[in-house]
């Protein structure tokens, strides 16, 4: 039997529960975001500082850079380099590792890290003459900075299954609506060093520092429910930064051979 929805009641809003269930929403968000972004932080290496081992590239890339100059990752050997992607149809996810790639630039010399390379996941738009466009646009277009293009399938495997660097999300008319946000560094023997998100790291940090703006009474009971408080949160993305930094700094001191054992992601 059909419904007569004219005389259907509004359902009953309850204030007190629509609250809590933004506070689990949100504490979801932070915990979630914490436990992605620093689970290489939990003390399972010998020593607190050095990056763990995610998996090793054993499989070549050749692309196009910005300048129309065939390249390949193997001439990278022998170098610490940091990879990311990006697509020109959603730059924003790009801006929180692109501000992480030029703290890196500031702070480690060519020689310590080679290359800055960005992975353009849409070759439909993101072809070599717009890439370089946006690397002066956006004021890196010194030759550490390589945009390399190529098919759509070769890129997007790549980066998704060598690089570790995530999958992208299209709309019904095949636009790239979101980008993934990681970065990774790659050492002098080819190891990925896990995966950074400063998108999440400071989404986290924005999210905690809205709920003690806004309703500060309520870290109690983050904390109660969740066991942590929001105030932890609150510099994630610094911190973020700060672990990346030191990471670099461990790679470019320690004595790891080429078959040291890699450990499991």
């Amino acid at each position: 039997m059909a419904i007569d929805r004219t005389k259907l009641e509004p359902a009953e809003r309850n204030p007190a529960e629509l609250r809590r269930t933004a506070l689990i929403l949100l504490a979801m968000a932070v915990i979630g975001g914490i436990m992605v972004t620093t689970a290489y932080r939990k003390g399972t290496e010998p020593e607190p500082d050095r990056p763990p081992i995610v998996s090793r590239l054993n499989r070549n890339f050749a692309a196009v850079n910005q300048d129309r100059e065939g390249v390949d990752l193997g001439m990278l050997e022998g170098k610490v380099w940091l990879a990311s992607a990006i697509a020109l149809s959603d730059r924003e996810a790009f801006s929180d590792t692109l501000a992480a790639f030029r703290e890196v630039e500031k702070e480690f010399g060519p020689e310590e890290v080679g290359k800055f390379v960005i992975l353009a996941l849409d070759p439909e738009q993101d072809r070599p003459e717009q890439l370089k466009a946006i690397a002066e646009e956006l004021g890196v277009s010194s030759d550490r900075w390589w945009f390399l293009a190529a098919g759509e399938e070769p890129i997007r495997g790549y980066a998704k299954d060598h690089l570790r660097l995530g999958t992208v999300t299209e709309n019904d008319a095949g636009k790239v609506v979101k980008a993934p946000s990681v970065l990774t560094i790659v050492d002098q023997h080819r190891h990925l060093r896990g995966r950074y998100d400063f998108r999440q790291a400071r989404e986290v940090s924005e999210s905690a520092q809205k709920l003690l703006a806004e309703e500060p009474e309520r870290a109690d009971e983050f904390e109660k429910d969740f066991g942590k408080r929001p105030e932890e949160f609150t510099d994630e993305d610094v911190e973020l930064k700060e672990h990346l930094f030191k990471a670099l700094r461990h790679i470019l001191t320690e004595d790891l051979e080429q078959g040291d054992q890699q450990q499991k992601p």
